[in-house]
This record gives C-alpha cells, structure tokens and sequence, in this order.
C-alpha cells in the first residue's frame, strides 16, 4: 500500500527535487489499512503539495518507514516555500488559498495516530517542515 500511495503521490514531482525514500517494512498489515493510508497519504500529499509551490534549487524529501519490533516509525521531512510560524496545534489550519475545504489533513493524522496510542511531533526549522510519527505494534 506504501508504493501504491508513492508511486501516486510522487509522480507529481520534478526530478530537480532531492527525493529519498527509506522504507522498511516487514508487514504493512500490522495496523489496519485506513489508518495508514490516512496517516501515510496525508503527510505525503502535504510534503508534495510544498514542494510544487516552492520553486527553489534546493528541495528536498526525504521519507523514512521503519518497522521495529515493537514500533512503526514514520519520519516525512520536505523543504518549506519560506520559513513562517505554523500554528501546527491549530485545528483547521491550512496554507491553501481556500480555507474553507481544506485544514483536516493534519488533524486527521493526529486522531488516527491518537487512536493507534502513537506519538507525533511536528516541527519547522531551517525552512523545513519534518513530522515524526511513532506507533506501537507488535506487542
């Protein structure tokens, strides 16, 4: 499901676009598929939708899954058009021009990783924006 939402996604970007994929995975069974696809889906479609927008010479992504024994871990980190403060606790908040149909992915994410007993981390430095996610599993 990973490379279905890849190959979907990704096809987007140019190839000026520094893109590393780091995926290892074992069993993508190990939480059910709507929670990852809304989880996974939404952090790249957000990655990629920045990227497009930025028309710098250094973008960059990188997107690492790893499955542990007892942890799946997802790290999705993108090049940022400009720096600016994100309220990223905000329910609702979104950089697209209409507001109004847009500003649920995030939270969204946030809820199935809250339903899964997972923690996330969001942060912007150095004109980066980086989400960190970590689920239980396997217990």
């Amino acid at each position: 499901m990973i490379d279905a939402m890849n190959q979907h996604y990704l096809k987007e970007l140019d190839a000026s676009i520094h893109t590393k994929l780091d995926i290892r995975i074992q069993d993508e069974n190990i939480i059910e598929d709507y929670d990852l696809c809304t989880i996974y889906a939404n952090l790249i479609k957000n990655a990629v939708e920045e990227l497009t927008r930025a028309q710098t010479q250094d973008r960059m992504l990188l997107v690492q899954v790893h499955q542990g024994q007892y942890f799946l871990k997802i790290l999705v980190e993108n090049s940022i058009v400009e720096p600016r403060d994100i309220p990223l606790h905000e329910e609702g908040y979104t950089t697209k021009a209409d507001q109004r149909k847009h500003g649920y992915g995030i939270q969204n994410v946030k809820e199935a990783v809250h339903k899964l007993h997972g923690t996330y981390d969001i942060t912007t430095e150095n004109q980066k924006y980086r989400v960190e996610i970590t689920i239980p599993c396997g217990m």
